[in-house]
């Protein structure tokens, strides 16, 4: 008998409806402060399980440089996880304070940062 152990990479996607709710204009630039809120589920999927479970983020951009994320997500896999993450932006191109409409449509796109992976195990035999 042969016991392997394998570390596979999950596929899947999430969908997300998100808002800004707030935004302050402060020392005479526009949207100085902005609040951003979103939530939405997500799947991955591997050989040996699917995860279905539910995000919530709130992120907080403090001037065009810098943005300050938190973010809550629930499943029955990795059950409630928790993260903080502070983000320095280096914008190229353009500080437009436009309308809203463009303001959405230029967003950016929000992507995963960590991969999900899970370990398991294949038994083979020869008999």
């Amino acid at each position: 008998m042969e016991r392997k152990k394998f570390e596979e990479a999950k596929r899947g996607f999430n969908v997300e409806l998100g808002s800004r709710f707030a935004s302050f204009d402060l020392f005479g630039a526009c949207d100085w402060l902005q609040f951003y809120a979103a939530i939405g589920p997500y799947y991955y999927k591997g050989e040996c399980r699917r995860i279905l479970g539910g995000k919530f983020r709130l992120k907080m951009d403090i001037s065009r440089f810098l943005s300050l994320e938190g973010i809550v997500s629930r499943d029955d896999f990795f059950k409630t996880r928790a993260q903080i993450q502070i983000a320095l932006k280096f914008p190229l191109g353009c500080n437009s304070c436009g309308e809203r409409g463009e303001r959405v449509l230029s967003q950016s796109v929000q992507r995963n940062e960590i991969i999900v992976v899970e370990e398991f195990c294949k038994w083979r035999w020869n008999f």
